[in-house]
């Protein structure tokens, strides 16, 4: 008996005919019957059919039917024209010199810089399986293009452009044009003292005595002297600081600098330099620091995390300083609180000589009435300073306990020389011997020192 069979594929967008011929002949209206079976409606090829029929010889999964595929839509797509960040860090050559110089930071713009571009989504076309069922498309997914400040849409939305000259920058996607202040001939006596609500770049000196505060990144191709610089983002030094014990740096980013020298600093990101001598520095990330030198020599060194240096302390017997696992935040509310409790206690010592000379006035009942308001306000005054002083001791002992107990904090080091003490929380390691490829650490409530 002759054998007819109508397959259609698993995605129902083509149909297939197998024909075996026996004894007895295959017919049309046999094979449409059996496509008619199956339901098949949509593309049938009756050209194809008829021929395969006519030929009276088998055939296997000869395509008789093709239906309509679906197209997906195309998802929006944004390409940006810039860098999403750049990264500072200096290269170390092979003779352990690093390059301060070329970190290429700031990624420059004119105002019309195309900045990003996007291509519209396609819609989806929707198909038809052999069976005459609609098979619905998916559109393309819409992403926008996220903007910040200072820049300008083009092209129905298509394009952005930078609204005015600037840095490129781009945080969580979001694309801003930051304003950008340059000064070609150093920051001091032409230019005064320098608060800008941007980027700073100064190809030149800051001179002694001068200050510049910005909200962004401050770069210095040139150096530092007995300055004052406050950055709200990074800062990069290509030729360090000499501070005269006179400048003081507050960085709320990264800094990057070739050497820092009796200066006090202020770092809430990592900083890396290649030499640190006689200075207060405060880090609440990493401090490293190498290159040719790599010297960190006297001074004060409070970093949370970790201090990697070539070489720490001096062979002349400089004292050096070192404190682990403490942030600036924790500190300076240590100062604050000090400081208030300071205040409180001054408050009640005056107030204090004024009760004891309005009570004396009312033993002898020669006080007035508004000496007697006085009196009780003074009283009032007094109790709400011991009020005072009680809680932000107990905040104070609080968060003393709370710095002794730290615990984090490491120290890596080719070489750290006597006369240098480290502390973690409460436990201290003075070093009274040379100490070669180690690295410091706190284990068990002790400080220990292991090769590495």
């Amino acid at each position: 008996m002759s054998d007819i069979q109508v397959r259609i594929s698993d995605d129902y967008y083509k149909a297939y005919l197998s024909l075996r011929f026996k004894d007895e002949p295959i017919t049309l209206s046999e094979v449409l019957k059996a496509i008619e079976e199956r339901h098949i409606t949509y593309g049938l090829d009756l050209d194809v059919i008829k021929a395969l029929v006519e030929m009276k010889e088998d055939v296997y999964d000869e395509i008789i039917a093709e239906g309509q595929p679906h197209i997906n839509g195309i998802d929006s797509e944004i390409t940006h024209f810039f860098k999403e960040s750049m990264a500072a860090k200096p290269a170390i050559s092979s003779d352990g010199k690093v390059d301060f110089k070329n970190l290429n930071l700031l990624q420059k713009v004119t105002e019309g810089t195309l900045l990003a571009e996007k291509t519209p989504l396609t819609e989806g076309i929707d198909g038809m399986t052999v069976t005459g069922k609609v098979i619905h498309a998916k559109n393309g997914r819409d992403y926008n293009i996220s903007v910040g400040e200072n820049v300008i849409f083009g092209e129905k939305g298509l394009k952005v452009y930078a609204g005015c000259d600037g840095v490129f920058q781009m945080e969580n996607e979001k694309i801003s044009v930051k304003k950008l202040l340059e000064f070609k001939n150093g920051v001091g006596v032409d230019t005064g003292n320098v608060e800008f609500n941007g980027d700073i770049v100064v190809s030149g000196k800051v001179t002694d005595g001068y200050s510049i505060k910005c909200e962004g990144n401050l770069t210095i191709n040139d150096m530092v002297e007995g300055a004052f610089l406050e950055v709200g983002g990074d800062l990069v030094v290509t030729k360090g600081i000499s501070g005269h014990n006179q400048s003081v740096i507050h960085c709320d980013g990264n800094m990057i600098v070739k050497y820092i020298d009796n200066c006090e600093v202020y770092v809430k990101g990592n900083l890396e330099a290649g030499e640190i001598l006689n200075c207060k520095v405060m880090c609440n990330g990493e401090v490293t620091v190498k290159g040719k030198k790599g010297h960190i020599i006297g001074g004060e060194i409070t970093a949370k995390y970790a201090i990697n240096a070539t070489t720490i302390g001096s062979r002349l017997g400089v004292i050096t300083l070192i404190n682990l696992g403490v942030d600036i935040d924790s500190i300076q509310e240590l100062r604050t609180l000090q400081e208030e409790i300071k205040v409180e206690k001054e408050t009640e010592k005056k107030v204090l000589q004024f009760i004891q000379i309005l009570t004396e006035k009312k033993r002898k009942n020669i006080i007035t009435d508004e000496e007697t308001q006085l009196l009780d306000r003074c009283f009032e005054t007094r109790d709400q300073a011991k009020y005072n002083i009680k809680e932000k001791t107990g905040q104070l002992e609080a968060l003393r306990e709370m710095i002794l107990k730290a615990q984090q904090g490491e120290i890596k080091t080719e070489t750290i020389y006597p006369d240098t003490l480290v502390k973690i929380g409460h436990a201290s390691y003075f070093i009274d011997e040379a100490l070669l490829r180690s690295i410091i650490k706190k284990s068990n409530d002790e400080i220990v020192a292991i090769g590495f």
